[in-house]
């Protein structure tokens, strides 16, 4: 159920007065309150603008109606390139994408119920007609499964397409996620469904495999005892070496703990890197390879609010080293665990040992 301002982009917009009213109303008729689900992105077809295709010569202006909260994309697309930008009548104008008479634009905006003012911005002289196209994401988990913490999810992510997760959490916990994906665009977590939470990812680009680059994001989250949803939304693709049609995606919650001592073989993931925490009494650390090849390991005391970048000591393998070995000796600590990352090319077979010299 959402208790939005009409036309309003902003999702955890609060208005106390009418949401107690629609509170009372809802009490009195009996109405009861379902389960969250995952809601439903409305047709593509549903949404159009008023007018599909405006003059491309300066500065024109449509009316889009919106008729149920989600994810949309705006586009232009027009011969010589049209920039676009919407105004919402409670949040103000949104930043203009696209470059007049040059590049055609795109928006991609969470969007609530209700009339957007829709600008495209060509040049002044420009001639034919500018394109003017709305695009619903479109779920594909529609009964999402829950996030377990350290399982790798390997799914797929295209263009206007999102995938979601629930994560129930009975005690209030620190949740680290990390996302991949060649079409990956945004990731975010919803209250019972529902409610945006405020925190948003950190973006990179990263290369697992050789010429096959894909946006990680990770978020690290407070989050109190509830039911959330997990959402990973698609964008444009990240330009390949090779021609393909595939859009991995990956996403993993939370950096696995070890035993004290081990020496386990592992392959490296999709991300192009594993994290393990190690019980901190644990002093040295080696990373052994197969064969000599681009490798590092890292090590660090672990900190939850900077798990993706808590290093203190790092050791590199490459094509040239004869011993295809990395070690570190580091402190020993009573409590808490060390991180220690691996990084090399996705699906590089490696062995980790660990223990207390």
């Amino acid at each position: 159920m959402h208790l939005f301002f009409k036309g309003s982009a902003i999702q955890n917009s609060f208005n106390l007065p009418v949401f107690i009213f629609s509170c009372l109303i809802l009490v009195s008729s009996g109405f009861s309150i379902a389960q969250p689900r995952v809601s439903h992105s409305p047709q593509s077809a549903s949404v159009k603008p008023v007018e599909k295709k405006l003059k491309a010569q300066g500065r024109q202006q449509t009316v889009l109606n919106i008729n149920r909260f989600g994810r949309y994309a705006i586009l232009t697309d027009s011969e010589q390139g049209s920039a676009v930008q919407y105004i919402d009548r409670m949040a103000g104008p949104s930043a203009i994408m696209g470059y007049a008479g040059e590049t055609n634009g795109r928006i991609d905006a969470f969007l609530d119920k209700g009339d957007y003012k829709i600008i495209t911005l060509s040049h002044d002289k420009g001639e034919g007609e500018v394109e003017l196209r709305v695009v619903a994401s479109r779920e594909l988990n529609s009964t999402p499964t829950q996030l377990i913490d350290y399982k790798l999810i390997e799914s797929e992510l295209g263009d206007f397409q999102q995938r979601s997760w629930w994560i129930d959490l009975k005690h209030r916990k620190t949740i680290i996620l990390e996302a991949a994906g060649r079409s990956l665009a945004d990731l975010r977590i919803w209250k019972d469904g529902n409610w945006l939470v405020a925190d948003k990812p950190v973006s990179e680009v990263i290369e697992p495999s050789v010429g096959k680059p894909l946006l990680a994001q990770r978020m690290i989250v407070d989050l109190n005892p509830g039911l959330y949803l997990l959402s990973a939304y698609g964008g444009p693709a990240q330009p390949w070496a090779e021609t393909s049609t595939a859009n991995p995606l990956y996403l993993r919650m939370g950096i696995p703990p070890v035993a004290q001592s081990g020496r386990v073989g592992q392959v490296i993931s999709p991300f192009g890197i594993d994290r393990w925490r190690v019980p901190a009494q644990s002093d040295y650390y080696r990373l052994e390879l197969e064969a000599s090849a681009a490798a590092s390991m890292t090590v660090g005391d672990f900190e939850e609010i900077s798990a993706f970048d808590g290093y203190n000591e790092q050791r590199y393998i490459d094509k040239k080293s004869l011993v295809p070995v990395a070690e570190i000796k580091t402190y020993t600590r009573d409590t808490g665990f060390k991180l220690v990352s691996v990084q090399a090319q996705a699906g590089t077979p490696y062995i980790l040992q660990h223990f207390l010299m």
